[in-house]
C-alpha cells in the first residue's frame, strides 16, 4: 500500500488551523465536558475528529477510521481494528486537559493499522508546527528530516524523556517508576 504522506501531513495541518487553532486559550466553560475524572473532551476534540476522518477516508477508499471520542462515545467502534481493511486511528487533540487548560503541549496524532500492525503514524503539535511521522520499514523523520539513532554517549542519569504512566499496563507502573528514577528528568505532560 502507498501511504501518501505529503497528503496526511497537509490534512493535520489543516485540521488543526481550522478546529484547534481558534479555539486556543479561546475556550468557553459550556465547550468543555468531563469524559470522566481528570479527562476532558472538548469541541474542538469533536470536530477535528469529524473533519480529519473524512478526509483521511476519501484519501484512502475503503479505510475505516477509528476516532478516539466516538470510540468512547460508542466503544463497540473499536471492532473496525479488526477489519482486514485498514484502520486510521485517530487521536484529534492529544493533550485535551493542556488545551482546555491553554496550556502546552498539544498534539493531532493519527495512526494507519491494518490487521494489528502499524503501517504508518504521525504526530502534529499546531503551536510548534513541527510533524513527526514514520513508516514501517521507512524510518521516521521530524519536519523532513530523516531520524536516525546512534549509540547511547554518557551516562543514563545524563538522559531526559517524558513518560506516560497511566499509559501503561498496571503491573508494569512499578517497574516504569524504577526505571524512570535512573534517569535525569522524566516528566509527564499530559501529551505524546
Amino acid at each position: 500500500m502507498q501511504i501518501d504522506h505529503q497528503q496526511v501531513e497537509a490534512l493535520l495541518r489543516e485540521a488543526a488551523a481550522r478546529e484547534i487553532l481558534p479555539l486556543w486559550r479561546n475556550l468557553y466553560d459550556h465547550q468543555v465536558e468531563e469524559k470522566q475524572r481528570n479527562d476532558v473532551v472538548t469541541v474542538a476534540d469533536r470536530a477535528c475528529e469529524a473533519w480529519l476522518g473524512g478526509r483521511l477516508q476519501a484519501l484512502l477508499p475503503g479505510s475505516l477510521v477509528v476516532g478516539e471520542e466516538a470510540a468512547h462515545a460508542d466503544p463497540g467502534v473499536l471492532a473496525a481494528l479488526e477489519s482486514a481493511r485498514p484502520v486510521w486511528v485517530i487521536d484529534p487533540l492529544d493533550g485535551t486537559n493542556n488545551f482546555a487548560a491553554g496550556q502546552e503541549p498539544i498534539a493531532v496524532m493519527v495512526c494507519l493499522v491494518q490487521q494489528g500492525e502499524t503501517l504508518a503514524a504521525w504526530i502534529y503539535d499546531p503551536l510548534a508546527r513541527s510533524l513527526l511521522s514514520a513508516e514501517t520499514g521507512a524510518g521516521a523523520r521530524v519536519d523532513g528530516e530523516r531520524l536516525t539513532l546512534g549509540a547511547p554517549t554518557g551516562p543514563e542519569s545524563a538522559s531526559h524523556g517524558g513518560r506516560a504512566p497511566k499509559s501503561l499496563p498496571e503491573e508494569l507502573g512499578p517497574a516504569a517508576g524504577a526505571g524512570a528514577g535512573t534517569f535525569a528528568d522524566t516528566v509527564a505532560r499530559g501529551c505524546a
